[in-house]
């Protein structure tokens, strides 16, 4: 495991910080985590056998915490969208080239980077810093014979994904379903696990609990999963997909584990990326995660009924998109990391436009603090 790398903080939280973060667990996250983890929890009792139930690092682990008080036993995996599409390209054609090293980057990979994590020497024309072309990159691997190390690098990186599974208590040769828990979208991680075991001729039902599905959660369920999302599914409903997508760094920093990406797998288990945040920051979202567990725990012994989905996507909505000016400040102060293509970069950064021209994160947030 690498170490930790973070960015310089410049600010040590406070009792007040604590008492901001709490307000914030009352009036949003603890309701809307809870009712998430009463209804995974539900969900995994309707399926039959005895259904194998994990979090998937880095927010799957608080998620199925949070529906420990209501009878949900789980652990933690670490995978990723970057070793899952890297381990399912199997005989490698465009489209899987261009899932793993464009479509769920931030920015499309160089030829460089391409080539490292293909595990190929060389690049293809246009220099090491040129940003990848699809096609000429597939030109390029079958004229030099490189086609033949991607398949191998892809081979050994499913290899050892499967090992690791299996290291984990996941058994192939039964039918009790594998339950991935994560914040969700398009369910990139569940799709690639689906494809690398139809690779490996291995059958297992998979079932992904999301907080939130986009429309790419149909190509979870056409590879032969099943999959839901809890405040939208597949998309729907629409408009309350679309902002919360619009501020949806916010619930990934508040779910997440302190930890980097998973980048591949060895002897000693899965080799993750350093952790993109630094010690003040990782102590204020254990805090607010430790919160929200307490609500959930509140909830269950006073035996109160969850909020329900309409409840919880206003209270979703509201607490990203009208922060009070101390939530917008001290949330703000946090550093976000992406899976692959983004650089850290400070949550309430109202500095203009990302270089792909979105909008930088969180503009709410950075209008209570800037405006």
């Amino acid at each position: 495991m690498v170490e930790c790398s973070a960015p310089c903080e410049t600010h040590r939280s406070g009792p007040d910080d604590d008492a901001v973060l709490g307000r914030a667990v009352e009036r949003g996250f603890g309701p809307v985590f809870t009712a998430f983890g009463h209804w995974c929890a539900a969900e995994v009792r309707r399926l039959p056998g005895h259904p194998q139930v994990f979090g998937v690092e880095r927010e799957g682990r608080h998620l199925t915490r949070m529906a420990e008080p209501f009878g949900l036993r789980s652990r933690s995996l670490h995978l990723s969208r970057r070793t899952g599409l890297l381990a399912a390209l199997g005989d490698v054609d465009g489209e899987g080239l261009a899932n793993l090293l464009v479509r769920a980057r931030a920015q499309p990979a160089t030829n460089g980077e391409a080539c490292d994590l293909l595990g190929i020497d060389g690049w293809p024309p246009g220099g090491a810093d040129a940003p990848v072309d699809i096609a000429a990159l597939l030109g390029h691997l079958w004229s030099t014979g490189g086609i033949m190390q991607v398949r191998e690098r892809s081979r050994r990186v499913r290899a050892a994904l499967l090992d690791y599974l299996s290291g984990m208590g996941i058994r192939w040769d039964d039918d009790r379903p594998l339950v991935l828990v994560d914040l969700g979208y398009a369910g990139n991680i569940q799709r690639t696990l689906q494809q690398c075991l139809r690779l490996e001729g291995l059958c297992k039902p998979v079932v992904g609990l999301y907080l939130v599905t986009s429309a790419g959660i149909v190509w979870a369920r056409r590879n032969g999963g099943r999959a839901s999302g809890f405040l939208a599914d597949t998309g729907q409903p629409q408009a309350f997909l679309r902002r919360f997508l619009a501020a949806r760094e916010v619930w990934e920093l508040a779910s997440g584990s302190p930890c980097g990406t998973t980048l591949d797998y060895g002897q000693g288990g899965p080799d993750l990326a350093a952790c993109p945040y630094g010690p003040t920051q990782v102590a204020a979202m254990e805090r607010l995660q430790a919160a929200c567990r307490a609500f959930a725990r509140r909830a269950a012994e006073g035996g109160e009924g969850p909020a329900s989905r309409d409840r919880c996507r206003r209270l979703a909505l509201d607490l990203v998109e009208t922060p009070s000016r101390a939530e917008a400040e001290v949330i703000g102060r946090w550093h976000y990391d992406g899976d692959a293509g983004y650089a850290s970069r400070r949550l309430a950064d109202a500095g203009g436009p990302l270089a792909d021209g979105r909008p930088a994160y969180w503009q709410a947030a950075a209008t209570v603090v800037h405006g």
